[in-house]
């Protein structure tokens, strides 16, 4: 179906239908903007300002699982069948072990592995090896990457 899914400077994660702009579903899931979000054919995960990484069924316009651990606003968010890997603005990286991989749906194991980076100074390493485009997101994402390629995992 020809839907996009957004999240806002309110908290509230939307569907919008495509063809004709009208707002399906909307769901308010954060006490604050959302940062960054992340979706698959069931599920949104989304992190924010408030410091709290919201998993909510798209189907159903359902919180999941609420997600807590970061000391500081959440930058970015990113999700596959393995887990969940999280970036705050302190520079803390988290990763969030689904509880079992075959069924991905399922709470996420309680238990966190952390390590602390300069994400500044990875961030504007990236910046300045793309030729000085500066897609925030994107690079933030592979900053995270490159953590998870080589430290948690």
């Amino acid at each position: 179906e020809l839907e996009v899914i957004t999240g806002d400077s309110l908290g509230n994660i939307s569907i919008w239908w495509i063809e004709t702009g009208k707002l399906l579903q909307s769901c308010k899931v954060h006490d604050s903007r959302v940062t960054a979000l992340q979706v698959d054919a069931t599920k949104a995960v989304s992190c924010s300002l408030d410091m709290l990484i919201q998993v909510i069924d798209i189907i159903k316009g359902e919180r999941l699982l609420t997600l807590r651990g970061h000391s500081a606003p959440i930058l970015a968010v990113a999700f596959d069948a393995r887990g969940i890997v999280s970036v705050s603005s302190d520079g803390e990286l988290r990763h969030w072990h689904w509880n079992d991989e075959d069924t991905p749906n399922n709470l996420i194991d309680s238990s966190t592995e952390r390590i602390q980076f300069d994400a500044t100074r990875s961030l504007e390493e990236d910046a300045e090896q793309s030729d000085g485009e500066y897609n925030r997101q994107r690079i933030q994402l592979n900053a995270i990457s490159q953590q998870q390629e080589g430290a948690i995992i």
